[in-house]
C-alpha cells in the first residue's frame, strides 16, 4: 500500500514546517546577521534583478557548488566556514528556497534560512534590487 501522495505545494508546505523563513522586512532590518545571501533562481531569472550582495547558484547545482562561491575563495575550509555562517536563500516565490534550505539542513548546515515570499514579496515591498552579483 502506498503512503499518502503529496502534490508539490503540499510537499513544500510540509517542508516549511522544518525550516526557518525570514521575511524581507526582517532581513532588511538585520541583513548583517545573514552574511551569505544566495539567489538560487535560474540564470535567465537573474536578468530581472537580484538582491544586493547575493551570490548566484542555480538550485539544480547548489549543493555541489557551495564551496565555489566568491565569498568562500579566501577560506581554507569553505564548507566548514559556511556552516558557521547564517545562510539566507531566495528564489522567485520562496518555494525552491524552502526546498533548498531543507536540503542544506540535511547536509548538516544548521544556520540556513529561506526568504519568505521570495523576490516576488521583495518587489511588492519596493525593496532594492541590483543587476550584478557581489
Amino acid at each position: 500500500m502506498h503512503s499518502k501522495l503529496l502534490g508539490y505545494q503540499q510537499y513544500v508546505q510540509r517542508l516549511k514546517q522544518d525550516i526557518t523563513e525570514i521575511s524581507p522586512e526582517i532581513y532588511m532590518q538585520s541583513s548583517n546577521n545573514y552574511p551569505v545571501l544566495i539567489d538560487i533562481r535560474e540564470p535567465q531569472e537573474y536578468l530581472s534583478g537580484i538582491l544586493p550582495g547575493a551570490q548566484m547558484i542555480p538550485r539544480g547545482v547548489l549543493e555541489g557548488n557551495l564551496a565555489d562561491m566568491k565569498i568562500c575563495q579566501t577560506q581554507p575550509q569553505p564548507l566548514e566556514w559556511l556552516a558557521e555562517q547564517n545562510i539566507l536563500l531566495y528564489c522567485h516565490s520562496g518555494n525552491r528556497s524552502a526546498l533548498a534550505a531543507y536540503s542544506l539542513q540535511q547536509m548538516g548546515f544548521s544556520k540556513v534560512f529561506s526568504l519568505a515570499g521570495g523576490i516576488v514579496q521583495w518587489r511588492k515591498l519596493g525593496l532594492p534590487l541590483t543587476t550584478s552579483e557581489s
